[in-house]
């Protein structure tokens, strides 16, 4: 028997979001990071957030600088 893949990533956890930060912390003129491209604010967000939460700022970063939301 066959199991569809998609029917075992779906009872498959995400793995954790890494953080982007590369340091040091290196905000440019509009407070964006040289370094990982996230905002002075989603920076201070993401020690309280969810993982969900964390990949909504990845990929909100993920069009900025570099275009893969620093390190990755």
């Amino acid at each position: 028997m066959t199991i569809c893949s998609t029917e075992i990533l779906v009872n498959q956890p995400l793995p954790p979001v890494e953080s982007p930060c590369i340091n040091p912390c290196t905000p440019d003129g509009d407070d964006i990071c040289d370094g990982c491209f996230r905002g002075i604010d989603e920076i201070c967000a993401r020690g309280d957030a969810a993982d969900e939460q964390r990949r909504v700022i990845r990929h909100a970063v993920a069009g900025r600088g570099n275009g893969n939301g620093g390190r990755e």
